[in-house]
């Protein structure tokens, strides 16, 4: 379908939705009025190739964007606004062509968004309107733009990033909550719209539940270079930015993924009481092979704004530890890797990047109980009816 100059298609004066099975242009001079209802969509239904040429007019600009069926629609044309929905359904891609589509309404991301190699194209969420980003947890991204004055944005659903998350403007938290937000090896999470900067904080960062359930962020490495997960979470009111930084310094025989999440509280299994931080970091690794003894760099940081908020005890005294399952802390028994002025622990001779890790006194990293459990009914004083390993089910059934 293409309109040509001088020549208007108006959807809007009876409502009407548009579906689009082939291509689809505006040519420079012509003019597209879509519906502005905001239960009216464009709707590109094609099995296959399609294209969005939008050299001409969008009048009032687009209400929403849908890809269906098996569309894989490349854009052309100038860039496009979404008042409403981006919906990309599972079997499609959406080609943008280094155009950007800016979304001032919700995306439904169960597809893929895919930029050519050079070019600056971007899905750009704006406005001040609380918006969600949600999908059947297999969407992908390529350059994920917020550039929003207001407003939040809450994800609801998993989801991957395979080139530039950007967290911009004055309203810069992406509220993943426990949902996983994945980042190939070619992806990065930068603080403006454009440039390298790093510079998060606890209005610029990615948002947890601060729970150990949390799925948290995942990061495919392939360098020696060392990686900012850049979350935080919420706790009684106030957002706390929490980073964790993670590198192998020496290269490993194969690399894999790395994925962590900050927890608000204390770590169960610490030992005695007010000696240790009210926080620690939940970090696991998958597909790493080979990595070399003491090669992993671990920097977590409890508040980086520098408030004693998780503290409970002697800071002075606080060294950092670490637990890797079983019955004992691994901890390395220095207080000088615990930064009291810049809140930062450092836990610098890791062999993998797994383990549960905090900071406290030296006698929060004693000796854990062994617990017993038993499905042996009669006499609980006979020691051979308990075992060191979890037996039963839920209510103590056997």
């Amino acid at each position: 379908m293409s309109i040509g100059a001088n020549t208007i298609l108006d959807l809007n004066t009876n409502n009407l939705d548009l579906y689009v099975g082939g291509n689809f242009s505006i040519n420079t001079g012509g003019t597209y009025t879509p519906s502005q209802n905001a239960a009216r969509y464009t709707v590109f239904n094609g099995a296959g190739t399609q294209s969005f040429d939008a050299s001409g007019t969008i009048n009032g600009n687009l209400r929403n964007l849908s890809l269906i069926n098996s569309s894989d629609l490349t854009l052309y044309g100038n860039n496009n606004t979404l008042l409403g929905t981006l919906t990309i359904n599972s079997g499609c891609t959406l080609r943008d062509n280094g155009r950007t589509i800016t979304v001032q309404g919700n995306i439904v991301n169960s597809g893929t968004h895919f930029k050519p190699v050079s070019g600056a194209g971007s899905i750009v969420l704006t406005g001040t309107n609380a918006q969600v980003i949600s999908g059947d947890g297999h969407g992908i991204f390529n350059n994920l733009t917020l550039n929003k004055t207001g407003g939040s944005v809450t994800t609801s659903a998993d989801f991957t990033i395979t080139g530039e998350l950007r967290l911009a403007n004055t309203a810069a938290r992406l509220n993943i909550g426990s949902n996983n937000l994945y980042l190939t090896a070619d992806a990065d999470i930068f603080d403006n719209t454009t440039g390298t900067g790093k510079n998060f904080s606890n209005t610029r960062m990615i948002l947890t539940n601060g729970l150990s359930s949390d799925n948290g962020i995942t990061k495919e490495y392939n360098s020696t270079n060392a990686f900012i997960f850049p979350f935080g979470m919420l706790v009684g009111g106030t957002y706390y930015y929490m980073p964790a930084s993670i590198q192998f310094s020496s290269a490993p025989t194969t690399y894999g993924t790395v994925t962590t999440r900050p927890v608000n509280g204390r770590h169960p299994l610490a030992t005695g009481t007010n000696n240790a931080l009210t926080c620690y970091w939940k970090t696991r690794s998958n597909g790493f092979t080979g990595i070399p003894a003491s090669s992993v760099r671990h920097h977590y940081y409890y508040d980086a704004a520098g408030s004693n908020f998780f503290v409970q005890g002697t800071e002075a005294n606080y060294i950092p530890g670490v637990y890797l399952n079983g019955a004992t802390w691994t901890y390395l028994n220095n207080t000088a890797l615990v930064n009291d002025a810049t809140n930062e622990i450092s836990y610098n001779t890791a062999s993998d990047a797994d383990g549960e890790f905090t900071a406290g006194e030296l006698t929060a990293f004693g000796a854990i109980p062994t617990l017993y459990s038993s499905s042996t009914p009669g006499n609980w004083n006979d020691p051979n009816s308990w075992s060191s390993t979890a037996v039963g089910a839920p209510g103590g059934d056997g």
